[in-house]
């Protein structure tokens, strides 16, 4: 005899997003009915189930759910996540349906059984009931599985060299182990899925690699020899037949009438430039000469491994949203950072500015106006060595002028974009370059529009919780923003400081960039020195 079903229902809303070509809006929501059928006497333990499920249709949750990425949140797919949780609190469903609106139903249902809900209501119900006590369920074949979602295509493989490092970027869907082997190449690392951006010593000349995954698929094969600066050439996988050769065939003749015109070229339309500040001219070399170390073309990617420590260092741009809570979290547990802000920042949030400032934060050089200096690897033409001076020394003087002081000696390109010419030309005006440690840029600033790299503001503290577990976790230098686009409840700044404490209490500390270069043994600029070339920049950052 089957145990006796309860069947309720429930109204919600769910927010979601389109994925749609030509949707433009973030976020909206949708009104939907659910009905729960479940072979359980303990009607009060089903509709608190429910009510649970329903509190938790959050457009963060929907987003977060591996089975809903890249789509929208269908009918088919919530009825599934329901059935599941049911089952998980151990509810024995029967079945779920779910619908939008006045749509059709969509159900998923453990079994087919025979409907006796008739028009007749309840009498007719608890004769059903009884009947079927003297009849065995039929047992019907399981409905065939959805199909899989769309996925979003994966971004390609490439790879680009700065200085002495090899430089791998590419994305994967799930955790995995990459392994790049070459003729002096035995590489391996663990990735979680997201983008990943792998750096490790440039090997020789003429070294030939393959980039594998865990599974050993062959992700991309290369030659590491190329020139920096040129796109990468990926070499062709070989065909499981070799292609026969063509045979060498006589022309055949040809009429001169049907000898075609030569085509005539066309005139490229001209790329429309991007707006960057006038050419100026570059530093004089007396002043480059002053600075220890300038034409060296470092690039700091993390600390020393010993101590336990981290340095969380913050980008800000044109954006302050989320600036107050994080400045907030850090001064209640007096810890300093460092702090990279463009000009536009500068002079769009000076009190936050000065905050920043009187909490004893460092504050590096971030431009003026967040331009893409080298956006395919290699350095834009445009960007000579007196642009690239300029845009340092224009958000280094809004900061002069605002605070009092010249900014500390160091900066960071916008969107990571930088080469080795970049990096000697911000030496010779005193800036050296820091960049993030590998699988430390936690991905704050990307909004549900970005599905892929999308992550909750919990999630993404629990990711860098695991990244600082791992055996190289020691001397990471961490990206966040101090600006944020997403929904106020969903920014990492509202998990900060729970991350913060627990850190702590495990024994790890907290330092600014500066104690990184200390211990590096590299040398400690005065900025000072900067103050003749700051001196001569006009009061709106352009010249």
């Amino acid at each position: 005899m089957p145990a006796l079903q309860l069947t309720l229902r429930r109204p919600f809303v769910a927010d979601h997003f389109h994925d749609l070509p030509g949707f433009v809006e973030d976020r909206h929501g949708h009104n939907w009915e659910l009905e729960a059928t479940a072979a359980t006497p303990d009607e009060t333990a089903l509709a608190e189930a429910l009510d649970r499920w329903v509190r938790d249709v959050d457009y963060s949750i929907l987003n977060g759910q591996d089975r809903l990425a890249h789509r929208n949140p269908t009918a088919e797919a919530l009825a599934q996540w329901l059935f599941e949780d049911l089952e998980a609190a151990g509810l024995a469903p029967v079945q779920v349906r779910i619908r939008e609106k006045a749509n059709y139903w969509a159900a998923c249902r453990r079994e087919t059984v025979k409907d006796f809900r008739w028009a007749c209501g309840a009498p007719i119900l608890v004769l059903a009931l009884v009947a079927a006590t003297a009849c065995r369920r039929e047992e019907a074949p399981a409905p065939p599985p959805p199909p899989p979602p769309p996925t979003a295509p994966l971004a390609p493989w490439s790879f680009h060299v700065i200085g002495g490092l090899l430089v791998i970027r590419g994305e994967v869907d799930a955790p995995t182990e990459l392994v790049l082997k070459g003729t002096t190449l035995n590489e391996r690392r663990s990735v979680p899925f997201g983008p990943v951006r792998w750096e490790l010593y440039r090997p020789p000349k003429g070294e030939v690699a393959e980039l594998r995954d865990g599974t050993g698929r062959l992700l991309a094969r290369w030659a590491l020899d190329e020139p920096p600066g040129r796109p990468p050439k990926p070499y062709a996988l070989p065909s499981a037949r070799p292609a026969p050769k063509p045979q060498p065939q006589a022309p055949a003749p040809v009429s001169p009438k049907a000898v075609p015109p030569p085509p005539q070229p066309i005139a490229p339309r001209p790329a429309k430039p991007s707006p960057a500040p006038p050419l100026a001219a570059p530093v004089p070399a007396t002043a480059a000469s002053s600075w220890p170390g300038a034409g060296e073309g470092f690039n700091l990617v993390r600390g020393p491994r010993d101590p336990r420590q981290i340095c969380l260092t913050f980008d800000g741009g044109s954006n302050a949203e989320g600036t107050d809570e994080v400045l907030d979290t850090l001064r209640a547990r007096s810890i300093r950072t460092t702090m990279f802000l463009t000009g536009a920042f500068i002079q769009r949030y000076p009190e936050r500015v000065l905050r920043m400032v009187a909490d004893g934060h460092e504050v590096g050089n971030h431009t003026w106006s967040h331009p893409h200096f080298a956006p395919n690897g290699s350095r834009d033409p445009r960007w000579t060595q007196g642009r690239v001076q300029a845009e340092l020394l224009a958000a280094d003087a809004a900061f002069l002028r605002l605070t009092g002081r010249p900014m500390a000696p160091l900066w960071r390109a916008p969107y990571g974009e930088h080469t080795a010419d970049l990096r000697r030309w911000a030496e010779a005006v005193g800036y050296r370059h820091i960049h993030w440690s590998e699988g430390a840029d936690t991905l704050d600033w990307a909004t549900p529009r970005e599905r892929a790299l999308y992550r909750n503001g919990a999630a993404i503290l629990q990711r860098l919780k695991a990244r600082m577990a791992r055996p190289d976790g020691r001397g990471l230098i961490v990206l966040m923003h101090l600006g944020s686009e997403r929904h106020e409840e969903d920014r990492p700044s509202r998990h900060l400081g729970a991350f913060l404490d627990e850190a702590l209490r495990s024994g790890w500390s907290f330092v600014p960039v500066s104690a990184y270069l200390q211990k590096a043994g590299k040398p400690a600029w005065d900025p000072r020195h900067r103050l003749p070339l700051l001196d001569a920049q006009p009061a709106d950052g352009r010249r």
